[in-house]
C-alpha cells in the first residue's frame, strides 16, 4: 500500500438498473453507475471495476450511465437515448445530451423488386476529458443514410447490389465555424453462393454418431466503394464513425467451410471452418493512397462441435506481408452435466505475452458449490511478470430466498505487487435478473455464453 494512503479508505460501486416494458411495442431501459474510489488519489492505477468485477471490467472498463427509450413501429422503430456522465475521472466520455434514431429495415417498394432502407439520428454530442480539463468538445448533429437495394440471382449466384446517400448536417466544425452539410456516395454489392455434397456415412468413431456427412462450401465477395465525403473529416469533431467517414473502395473475401450430420433428423454442425480478409484498392480510412493495391490480415475462425458436450474455438490473425500471426486464441468448453462445466482458454498476442486462461464449476450437493478462476501468464510482454496474474475461490451456499457467495481472490499488478481480498455478496433470488456479474469465470466459446 503506498505509504500516503491511510489504512483506512473508502472503495465502493453503486449500480442501479431499472427495465420496465410500458406496452407491448415500447420500453424504457435505465442503468446508473456511481464509482467511487480514494486508492485513486495516490495510484491513478487503481481499478475498483478490475480488482472485484473484473467480468464486467472486461466488458467495459468504463460502464455508462444512460437512460434508453425505444418504441416499435408497423415496420420501423423510434430509440432515444441519453448518455451522461457520472464519474467525472472517466477520460475521453462521449455524452449524448439525447441522441434520437429512426430506423427503418429493407422494405420492399410496391409491387417492384427494390428494397429501401433508412437510418436517421438526431444527435446532441459532448466529449468530456477527465476532469478538471477545460476541454470539452460539443456538436449537433443530424444523420440520414437512404439505400437502395434490388436482389437478384443470377444462375447459381445471389448477389444484392446496392446504392445509397448520406446526408450529414453540423452546428458547427472543428473551428466552431458554421459547415455545409456533408454529402457521401455509397455502392457496391454483396455475392455468395453454396456448394455441398453429401456422403453416405453412417458409423461412430471416437464415440462421434456420424449419420450422414454433409460438405457445404460457401464462398462470399463484398464489394463497397465510398466516395470522398463533400466536407473532409481533417474539418470536423470525431465523435464516432460517422465523422470519420472517407473514401474506401475494397473487396471483402470470405470462404466458409461446414461439416454437418444429422442426429434424430435434425441437421447438427460438427465443424465449421471460415478464412477471409479484405483486399483493399483505396482506402483514405486505412492511410493507404491508390495504387497501393494489396491484401490486408488474413483471419482464421474455427470451431469444432464433436459431442453435445464438448465445443472447441480458435481464431488467429496473420499478417501475411510480415509472415507471423499477431493473436491466436484457443478455448475448450466442456459441460460434464449437472451444473459442472470445466473452461480452458489459451491467449497469445504477439509482444503482448501469452496466458492460459481456467474455470471450474462444481456443485457439491443442492445447499453448496464451489468455482474456481486462475489466470497464468506465461509470457512476459511489456510490464507483465510470469506466474500467476489472477486466482480467486468461491463457494457458494443456497440459501431458499438468497444465494450467498464467499469468494478468496489473490491478484498480482503490474509493479509486481500481490493484492489478497475476502468478500462476501448475497443476491435476493427475487431480484436475480438484477444480479452483479462479479465472479471471475472462464469466457465460454461464443455459442454457449
Amino acid at each position: 500500500m503506498p505509504d500516503n494512503l491511510d489504512d483506512e479508505f473508502q472503495r465502493y460501486m453503486l449500480r442501479l438498473r431499472h427495465m420496465w416494458n410500458i406496452d407491448a411495442s415500447t420500453n424504457l431501459t435505465t442503468e446508473y453507475y456511481r464509482i467511487s474510489d480514494d486508492k485513486r488519489k495516490v495510484d491513478t492505477n487503481a481499478d475498483f471495476l478490475r480488482d472485484y468485477f473484473y467480468r464486467e471490467y472486461e466488458t467495459d472498463m468504463q460502464p455508462k450511465s444512460y437512460v434508453l427509450f425505444t418504441h416499435a413501429l408497423s415496420n420501423s422503430s423510434i430509440n432515444m437515448l441519453i448518455e451522461k456522465r457520472i464519474n467525472r475521472w472517466y477520460d475521453n466520455t462521449l455524452e449524448k445530451l439525447p441522441e434520437v434514431s429512426f430506423d427503418l429495415p429493407n422494405q420492399r417498394i410496391g409491387e417492384s423488386l427494390f428494397y429501401f432502407n433508412n437510418q436517421s439520428k438526431f444527435s446532441n454530442l459532448a466529449y468530456k476529458y477527465t476532469a478538471p480539463s477545460p476541454l470539452d468538445d460539443d456538436v449537433v448533429r443530424f444523420d440520414s443514410y437512404n439505400q437502395l437495394t434490388r436482389p437478384v440471382k443470377f444462375m447459381f449466384i445471389e448477389m444484392s447490389p446496392y446504392t445509397g446517400i448520406r446526408n450529414t448536417f453540423y452546428s458547427k466544425n472543428i473551428d466552431g465555424n458554421s459547415i455545409p452539410p456533408r454529402s457521401v456516395f455509397y455502392t457496391g454489392i454483396d455475392m455468395s453462393t453454396k456448394f455441398y455434397r453429401i456422403f453416405n456415412v453412417k458409423e461412430e468413431f471416437l464415440g462421434i454418431d456420424i449419420n450422414s456427412l454433409r460438405h457445404i462450401i460457401n464462398p462470399r465477395v463484398k464489394y463497397a466503394y465510398i466516395h470522398e465525403p463533400t466536407v473532409s473529416p481533417a474539418t470536423l469533431q470525431w465523435f464516432d464513425d460517422i465523422d470519420s467517414i472517407n473514401g474506401d473502395n475494397r473487396f471483402t473475401l470470405e470462404l466458409e467451410n461446414k461439416l454437418q450430420t444429422k442426429r434424430e433428423d435434425i441437421p447438427v454442425d460438427l465443424a465449421i471452418f471460415r478464412i477471409s480478409s479484405d483486399y483493399v484498392m483505396y482506402s483514405k480510412a486505412n492511410g493507404l493512397s491508390k495504387g497501393q493495391n494489396r491484401f490486408m490480415d488474413f483471419l482464421f475462425d474455427l470451431e469444432l462441435m464433436p459431442y453435445s458436450w464438448l465445443r472447441m474455438e480458435a481464431d488467429a490473425t496473420y499478417d501475411h506481408r510480415q509472415d507471423y500471426f499477431k493473436t491466436v486464441n484457443l478455448d475448450n468448453w466442456l459441460n460434464l452435466g449437472n451444473g459442472r462445466s470445466f473452461g480452458l482458454g489459451h491467449r497469445y498476442e504477439r509482444a503482448g505475452g501469452k496466458e492460459l486462461t481456467s474455470s471450474l464449476i462444481w456443485p457439491i450437493n443442492p445447499k453448496w458449490s464451489l468455482r474456481i478462476y486462475e489466470r497464468y501468464q506465461f509470457g512476459t510482454g511489456g510490464t507483465r511478470h510470469k506466474g500467476f496474474a489472477q486466482q480467486e475461490y468461491t463457494v457458494t451456499r443456497d440459501m431458499h430466498c438468497g444465494i450467498l457467495d464467499i469468494s478468496f481472490g489473490i491478484n498480482r499488478k503490474d509493479d509486481g505487487r500481490t493484492e489478497k481480498a475476502v468478500w462476501f455478496i448475497f443476491n435476493l433470488k427475487m431480484f436475480k435478473e438484477s444480479e452483479f456479474d462479479y465472479a471471475q469465470n472462464y469466457h465460454p466459446p461464443k455459442l454457449l455464453q
